[in-house]
Order: C-alpha cells, then structure tokens, then sequence
C-alpha cells in the first residue's frame, strides 16, 4: 500500500538494494489502486507483505496478509498493536525504516534457505486472524458500548 507512505516504502525499497544488492531481483508489487479482487489475488501470490500501516486505528490489510499466509514485515500502525506479536510477524514503529529493510532482508535469505520456523510465523498469523470473528466483533462492541447504551436509556 505504497500510497500510505510512498516515501518510506521508497526508502525501504532503497535500503534494502543497497545493503543487499543481491536482493535487487526480488520482485515487489504495489496493492495501489487495487480491486478487492486484485488485491486477494496479489495476496494469494506473496510470500512476504511489507505493512505500511500508518496512524492506524486498527489496519485489516496486514490481518488480510496473515490470512493469505504472508510472513508480514514493517510497521503496525499503533492500531495494529492489538495483533501484533514477535510471533505472528516483524513489527516496527514507523521511524524503523532500515530496520524494516533488514528484517526483510533476513526473511528473504530465510525463505530461500528454506528455513521451516517461517512456517510457525504463518500459522501463528493464521491463529491472529482467527481470532477476529463476527460474534467476537459484537461481544466486543457490547463490552464497550452496552454500559454506554444503559446509561443514555436508563
């Protein structure tokens, strides 16, 4: 979602080709401007999504990444601190660029290495999105706002 911060996602972009140019021939796609279709059919096909989630209140793209089995890497939004674990991806504050460029880095040597505990990282974001049903939502939504609704009607 380079249009979130299409500065930073240039910037990581550079950073990580210039402290790795053997990473120069990863192929990087732009879920800008997409359709809902695209954009499941982009996500079908990663292996790795780069969040640029920004100011977030709580951002479903990165949720929608974990569920398509993506190693997710970059920045959760502060919204997505909610569901963000060292289990479930690589987390970052937004002023963590080159981090973001080094954490790529590694999960790519990684993937080509073959290296098996990406695949616990999957199924643990599998679990994070599992968690966020419809009755969960209304239990939540009641949590929160039943006493309000009480009080305003009582």
């Amino acid at each position: 979602m380079p249009h979130k911060l299409p500065r930073q996602a240039v910037l990581i972009q550079e950073t990580l080709q210039t402290k790795y140019p053997r990473l120069k021939s990863v192929p990087w796609e732009a879920i800008d401007s997409t359709t809902e279709e695209q954009t499941a059919d982009l996500l079908g096909r990663a292996t790795v999504y780069l969040s640029l989630s920004s100011m977030e209140s709580f951002g479903l793209l990165p949720l929608e990444a974990m569920s398509s089995h993506c190693i997710v890497v970059g920045f959760h939004g502060y919204g997505g601190m909610e569901y963000a674990s060292p289990q479930n991806g690589y987390w970052f504050s937004p002023d963590q660029l080159e981090e973001v460029a080094d954490a790529l880095a590694s999960v790519i040597d990684r993937l080509e290495r073959g290296d098996k505990a990406l695949d616990d990282m999957r199924s643990a974001g599998v679990e994070t999105v599992g968690r966020y049903t419809r009755a969960e939502t209304m239990a939540a939504l009641a949590r929160a706002y039943g006493p309000l609704a009480a009080k305003a009607t009582g």
